[in-house]
């Protein structure tokens, strides 16, 4: 994450993972520097994660992320893909979204399913989510890993997590997961069909309950694809199949 998010966001404790059920893979996919649920930035921590991959009508393809993971013109970077793959070309902090531009020569690093699950299989609207969906999300959470204890706060590891919808208001996407710092940007869909839902924005922790819960919001994908073309940016979502786990 960057600038003062990095110190805004709450760093949850253990409980989080208690509390909420976590995954491994559900249907491997391949790995490719440019994907949903692939880190951003680089050497260790990453921190952001990627969402949803995009394309225009020429062609072009897009990634996105959290809007305060970049500034607008920033190029982008992962280990994976050694150097500069893309450049940040619209950012809006309103909703917390930001859309970069896959650089020329390296569109063959794309791979637009999500990192672990699959998917996208479509974009979710409103009337998609019903209260306590099960929720699909890949990122990079900072320090926090399944079977790795927290002994170095500043290594990240790939996971595939389980959590809860509670539904879009007003565009933007509720749900509640363990979430926590580098997971921003990261894609969520809905478990039941593979529906994108939202990337992660941020989180609140309610102390006064008797387990730290992470409760997040995120702008829609269904907000997100509106407020990019409304500047201009008129881009589809791509799609990949997916698989659910059996929970």
């Amino acid at each position: 994450m960057r600038g003062a998010l990095v110190g805004a966001l709450v760093v949850l404790t253990m409980a989080v993972f208690a509390t909420l059920p976590t995954s491994g893979v559900a249907g491997p996919t391949t790995n490719a520097p440019i994907q949903p649920g692939a880190p951003l930035g680089w050497g260790t921590p990453a921190w952001c994660t990627q969402g949803f991959i995009f394309r225009d009508a020429a062609g072009a393809w897009y990634g996105s992320t959290a809007g305060h993971c970049y500034n607008l013109g920033d190029f982008v970077i992962n280990n994976e893909a050694g150097d500069w793959f893309g450049q940040v070309v619209f950012q809006d902090m309103n909703i917390d979204f930001a859309l970069f531009k896959v650089l020329a020569g390296k569109e063959g690093l794309v791979n637009p399913a999500v990192r672990l699950w699959g998917g996208p299989t479509g974009v979710a609207t409103p009337a998609d989510v019903l209260a306590r969906d099960r929720i699909a999300v890949a990122g990079y959470p900072l320090g926090l890993g399944d079977g790795h204890p927290v002994t170095n706060p500043y290594q990240n590891y790939a996971q595939g997590r389980l959590g809860y919808a509670s539904g879009i208001f007003n565009g933007q996407a509720h749900y509640t997961a363990p979430i926590i710092n580098g997971d921003s940007g990261g894609p969520v869909l809905l478990h039941k069909n593979g529906l994108a839902l939202a990337i992660n924005r941020a989180l609140a922790v309610h102390s006064n309950l008797p387990n730290a819960v992470a409760i997040n919001d995120g702008p829609s994908i269904q907000q997100a694809l509106a407020t990019m073309s409304a500047a201009g940016f008129q881009v589809t979502l791509q799609t990949a199949p997916f698989t659910p786990i059996p929970v």
